[in-house]
């Protein structure tokens, strides 16, 4: 079985592929100290006037808009509010998530499940921290205490299934990701985890339909388009996977792609030709097809045994 999450220089994306937490905090009173000291930087007279639903409706909906700063503001005001309050820790935890400060984010969902054990929208976020940080046992106790309380929630669903992939239990994986997409048809990622799930198991003719349909669900999302176009090109379909990449990434990127998709298949002469396009398309400042040719040649010229990837490194 290849490993997916490969560590070689590639600009492609796939999903499953996360970033650690590392040193992690004890959780103790300094930890809602240092939460409340950011705040007090931050506090402002109109925040206080708010009542705690309207803040968090108000923190929520800057989130998603992108706005992390006013998200913080009305989260930590929220928390000032009511410091036993599990969305107000959520909320703040998943400003920071989004903001890429996994420590902090992992303290302010732990501080919710502290004032709340059973609050779903903090199992699912710090089970998915836990997963990213390679504690998949971690990740399923807490995934199955939130599937116990919401046996049909498709995130749910989906991640435990995303766990279990880690853990290569492909067939108990299979029928979650497959319950996640029947619950609820119109949620685009359950099918690209669905189809990505597939590409694992080296079942490309089963992935491409799920991912088509995640695609169609949502045309904008890079992850989908390229695990699609993985999909194509490990079927033979060169062309298809091409046109993907190139909507996702640009042409010369596509080509690197390509490249290093073929050179994990053992495919030197079509890797060599797909990375010599990529220079060619943007010899000055496409480094990373440089790269991956020099590296593809040193190979060559060491073994013929076929490249793998995760093998070295």
């Amino acid at each position: 079985m290849r490993s997916w999450c490969i560590s070689l220089s590639l600009a492609l994306l796939l999903a499953g592929c996360s970033t650690s937490v590392t040193n992690r905090p004890n959780f103790g009173s300094p930890d809602l100290a240092m939460l409340e000291s950011n705040l007090a930087a931050d506090e402002g007279a109109r925040l206080e006037q708010l009542p705690l639903p309207a803040l968090l409706q108000q923190g929520s909906d800057y989130l998603a808009q992108g706005n992390l700063a006013l998200a913080r503001l009305h989260f930590l005001m929220a928390i000032k509010k009511d410091s036993a309050s599990a969305a107000a820790f959520t909320g703040f935890g998943n400003v920071e998530a989004k903001a890429g400060d996994l420590q902090k984010a992992e303290i302010a969902y732990r501080l919710a499940l502290r004032t709340d054990p059973d609050y779903v929208p903090a199992l699912l976020p710090l089970a998915r921290l836990q997963r990213s940080a390679g504690n998949l046992e971690g990740a399923l106790e807490l995934l199955q205490q939130a599937t116990t309380l919401q046996p049909g929630n498709p995130e749910i669903l989906s991640e435990l299934g995303i766990a279990l992939d880690q853990l290569e239990r492909f067939a108990e994986a299979e029928q979650l990701h497959l319950k996640a997409t029947a619950h609820r048809p119109e949620i685009a990622s359950t099918f690209n985890n669905l189809g990505f799930h597939y590409l694992q198991r080296e079942r490309y003719e089963q992935a491409i339909p799920p991912l088509q349909k995640a695609l169609r669900l949502d045309p904008r999302n890079e992850m989908t388009r390229n695990n699609l176009a993985v999909g194509y090109l490990l079927m033979g379909e060169a062309e298809r996977a091409l046109q993907l990449f190139k909507e996702s990434v640009g042409e010369a990127a596509a080509w690197n792609n390509i490249g290093y998709l073929y050179m994990t298949q053992g495919n030197r002469k079509l890797a060599e030709k797909a990375f010599r396009e990529a220079l060619a398309l943007n010899p000055q400042f496409y480094v990373q097809a440089k790269n991956n040719l020099d590296d593809l040649q040193r190979r060559m010229a060491q073994t013929d045994e076929p490249f793998v990837p995760g093998r070295e490194k």
